[in-house]
C-alpha cells in the first residue's frame, strides 16, 4: 500500500481487491493506489490521479484524504463504510521524533527529526521494515 504503488484497477481486482460494498472493482487500465491510513485493520482507500492534485497543495496524507473524503460527501457520497479505529491513539510527537532519530542513527536520510511523519520518514520506515523482515 502507499500513494506511490499504483496499479491498474484490473490488477487490483485480480489480487482480490473489492469495493467497500463487496462488489468487484471496475476493470480497466486506470491506475490507482491503496492507502491504509490506520493500518490493515482500518478502512482502505483507492486513490487516483486527482488525489495527487490535492496532495501537491499540502503534502500530508491526512490533509489530502480529508479533502478527498469531503469532496466525495459534497457530491452525494455516503462517507466511510468501514469504522475508523478509535482504540489506538497512535504515537505522540515525542515518540515520532524518537523514531526519526533512530532512523537517522541507522543512516536513513529523512531530513530533520521534527516529529512529523512525511514522505521521507514513511519511505525510511518501509525500508527498515523490509530490511529487518518485520
Amino acid at each position: 500500500a502507499g500513494r506511490g504503488k499504483r496499479q491498474p484497477l484490473s490488477a487490483w481486482g485480480a489480487r482480490g481487491v473489492k469495493r467497500a460494498d463487496g462488489q468487484p472493482l471496475p476493470g480497466g487500465d486506470e491506475k490507482a493506489a491503496i492507502l491504509l491510513p490506520t493500518g490493515a485493520q482500518g478502512p482502505a482507500f483507492l486513490v487516483y490521479r486527482n488525489y495527487d492534485a490535492i496532495y501537491s497543495y499540502n503534502a500530508a496524507e491526512s490533509y489530502a484524504l480529508a479533502i478527498a473524503l469531503l469532496s466525495d460527501r459534497l457530491r452525494g457520497g455516503s462517507g466511510l463504510v468501514a469504522s475508523w479505529p478509535t482504540d489506538d491513539p497512535g504515537i505522540s510527537r515525542l515518540e515520532r521524533k524518537q523514531l526519526q532519530k533512530a532512523l537517522l542513527a541507522r543512516g536513513y536520510d529523512i531530513g530533520e527529526a521534527d516529529g512529523l511523519i512525511g514522505t521521507s520518514t514513511r519511505k525510511a520506515i518501509q525500508a527498515a521494515v523490509s530490511y529487518t523482515h518485520l
